[in-house]
């Protein structure tokens, strides 16, 4: 393929062997023949995701996809009271029974469910030995996301 025919993908459409093309349509594998490398490009752009490059790799067609360049931080759901709370007595690492003692909780099972569990999910903080779990050494300790989260927030104030 040459270089003018790589820059021509996506607006015409060539069938290399129309045998195996009407037969993949005929049995759904394709649906329309022409629009693979468009749907591809928008897909991408709606990602947030760099076009594609498309090359010749000796015989073979590469399609070579990068992600986003840009992460973010910013937290999209809702926080719970306990879990700002919990987030504001992290200091550092810290193990578990040294968070339920900053947050004088005696109940192991009610801080699993109500603090613990829902920051992990949330990725406001994260554990340091995430391979096991139940490690006795197992700390916690406040991602970029979380740091971003208490930054933004006040006290008396519900950020979005």
């Amino acid at each position: 393929m040459t270089q003018a025919a790589l820059a021509d993908l996506g607006h015409g459409s060539v069938r290399r062997n129309a045998l195996i093309a009407d037969l993949l349509h005929r049995t759904g594998f394709i649906e329309k023949a022409g629009t693979g490398i468009r749907r591809i490009r928008e897909e991408a752009s709606e990602a947030g995701c760099p076009e594609p490059e498309f090359a010749m790799r000796g015989p073979f067609f590469v399609a070579i996809f990068r992600p986003a360049t840009e992460v973010t931080t910013e937290v999209t759901t809702e926080v719970s009271p306990y879990v700002r709370r919990l987030l504001q007595a992290l200091s550092g690492d810290m193990t578990r029974g040294q968070l339920q003692e900053a947050l004088r909780l005696k109940n192991h099972e009610h801080f699993r469910k109500t603090y613990l569990r829902p920051a992990l999910d949330a990725g406001l903080i994260e554990m340091t030995i995430p391979d096991k779990p139940r490690s006795s050494k197992q700390r916690y300790r406040t991602t970029a996301t979380g740091r971003e989260y208490l930054r933004r927030s006040r006290p008396g104030e519900h950020p979005g």
